[in-house]
Formats: C-alpha cells, sequence, structure tokens
C-alpha cells in the first residue's frame, strides 16, 4: 500500500474547510493518488469518517450546484459536477427504486383491472425515469392478459412490450397493454418506456384477463420492476 494512503487511512482530520491552515493526511493523500492539485476554493467540506476499522470521504450538503468547472458537490440527495458549462447529475439518490414479486398471484374470471400485490413502487418524487419491467405469467389462451400501468394524480407514462401479440407498438398510460395466453406454458413479456412523475406518489402495475375464463390467469414470482431516475 503507497506510504500516502496509509496515512489517510490512519487519519480523521477534517478536510477542506481549513485547507490555507492546516492540509490533511487524506487530503495529501488523495492529491497524490488522483494526481489533482488540492483547490484552496472548496466551498463543500469531506470529512473522514471512522467505520468498522476503515475511514470513509463523505461530501457535506452543500444545498447547492457546483458552479465553476471540475468542481464536485453534493445538493440533497443528487452528486453534481460541473463540466465548464453547467453542472451534471452523477448521482441520485434513490436511483434505482425496484420491486420483486415473490410470490404467485391468480386471478379467475375476471376482466376488471385489479392492482398487483407486488409490482409497485411508493414514493416516487417528481422527475423523469426510465421504466423496465419484467413480468411472467401463465393464462389461458383464449383469456389472454390485459397490463396496465397506473400512474398517480398528473403523471405521465409511455411504454411498449417486446413480445408479440399486443394490440399496438407504443402506448401510453391511459391504454392497455392485451397479450396472448397458452394453455401450457409460462410466458414472459418485458416492458420498457419512460416515466414522467408530475404529481409524486405510487406508480402500479395492474393487470386482469383479456377476456372472462374461469381457469385462473397467473403472475408468477420472480417478475420484477425497476426505475431508473434521468432528471
Amino acid at each position: 500500500m503507497p506510504d500516502q494512503l496509509m496515512t489517510a487511512r490512519m487519519s480523521d482530520s477534517t478536510l477542506g474547510s481549513d485547507i490555507d491552515n492546516k492540509v490533511s493526511a487524506l487530503e495529501l493523500a488523495l492529491s497524490t493518488i488522483l494526481g489533482v492539485p488540492l483547490d484552496t476554493l472548496i466551498n463543500n467540506p469531506m470529512f473522514a469518517v471512522q467505520a468498522a476499522g476503515l475511514f470513509r470521504v463523505v461530501l457535506q450538503d452543500s444545498v447547492a450546484d457546483p458552479i465553476a468547472i471540475g468542481q464536485i458537490a453534493r445538493n440533497g440527495v443528487n452528486y453534481k459536477i460541473h463540466d465548464g458549462t453547467a453542472a451534471w447529475t452523477i448521482l441520485h439518490g434513490g436511483n434505482y427504486p425496484s420491486a420483486v414479486k415473490t410470490v404467485d398471484e391468480s386471478l379467475a374470471s375476471g376482466v376488471v383491472q385489479q392492482d398487483d400485490n407486488e409490482l409497485f413502487i411508493s414514493g416516487l418524487s417528481t422527475g423523469t425515469y426510465e421504466l423496465f419491467i419484467s413480468a411472467f405469467y401463465t393464462s389461458p389462451a383464449t383469456a389472454g392478459i390485459n397490463f396496465f400501468l397506473l400512474v398517480p394524480g398528473a403523471s405521465t407514462a409511455f411504454w411498449m412490450p417486446n413480445t408479440t401479440g399486443a394490440t399496438s407498438a407504443v402506448f401510453n398510460h391511459t391504454q392497455q397493454i392485451n397479450l396472448q395466453g397458452s394453455d401450457a406454458t409460462v410466458l414472459g413479456v418485458q416492458f420498457f418506456g419512460t416515466v414522467i412523475i408530475n404529481t409524486a406518489g405510487t406508480l402500479k402495475v395492474q393487470w386482469c384477463q383479456t377476456a372472462s375464463n374461469p381457469t385462473a390467469t397467473v403472475v408468477k414470482a420472480g417478475s420484477w420492476m425497476t426505475l431508473r431516475k434521468l432528471t
């Protein structure tokens, strides 16, 4: 291990705010290892925090975006870097909220949309998200399955399946997606799309049979959904 890094791991000095008076071992080590000169204009102090015998660098919340080229700052739950033109988000807090189905769920003789018991993501803040859903199901050939995306409040969505049996290529949040069934085969479908959350809340997957059938349609355990926050 380089001497500078060893020294850094042993130091618990406060970083950044007192560079003019004291340069900590961790700052020197980071500067040497990364080849980045120390900046006397640091306005987002870092601290070395000891946990489980290791020191971790933690950025304080500056409650503002970086304003000059090369600056990195934490603004709330977002970490941003300035490229000389604008500040860009490089990490979002809660970047990939997800839901996984752990139990099979069935519906017989049902053509009214119902909330899936597990495929929903709550607590979404406003912004634009990339959507991905992977669903596995069984359903009688004459019943099929009908999927729907319920968005909170004034939010919108555009999504599409990557399988055959859909009625059109691209759907919005007001349209249902009808897919084929099979009497003996577990089928799968993946959905891709964009969700624009204008009203904070919960995004839900709903489904039912396309045509009523006393043999149950089943959405299988192992189905899942995830979002990636873009803005």
